[in-house]
């Protein structure tokens, strides 16, 4: 369990760093309690709303941990968003550890501003 959960806390902390670096929201947290506890990997301030983040890759196993999360987390309090970001081969990888890009927080902002609509 902790081969898997390592990459996707680097992943995690990963798109923390890109959403910071985007200058695009008034706020970005990131915290392991909420990410652990409570089933939130960023809690993000965009347009004066905040929104409860989950990112994870594209995939049956993320979804259906996801799942198991609702089952075991109350409910978020903030409008949740969840991201299933696909990753094309080899793009953005480092070792085995597949990362997120600025195109994927661009794929973020552009599903916070529909729910702000």
């Amino acid at each position: 369990r902790l081969l898997r959960s390592f990459p996707s806390l680097i992943r995690d902390f990963h798109c923390f760093v890109l959403c910071q670096e985007s200058g695009q929201f008034q706020e970005v947290k990131y915290s392991l309690r909420d990410d652990y506890f409570n089933g939130v990997d960023l809690t993000l301030k965009h347009k004066n709303e905040t929104f409860q983040v989950a990112v994870m890759l594209n995939s049956e196993r993320a979804r259906q941990f996801k799942e198991q999360k609702y089952s075991r987390h109350a409910e978020t309090t903030n409008q949740e968003v969840i991201m299933l970001f696909d990753l094309p081969r080899n793009e953005q990888n480092k070792g085995k550890i597949k990362l997120f890009s600025t195109q994927h927080v661009q794929q973020l902002i552009t599903e916070l501003e529909k729910k702000n609509a």
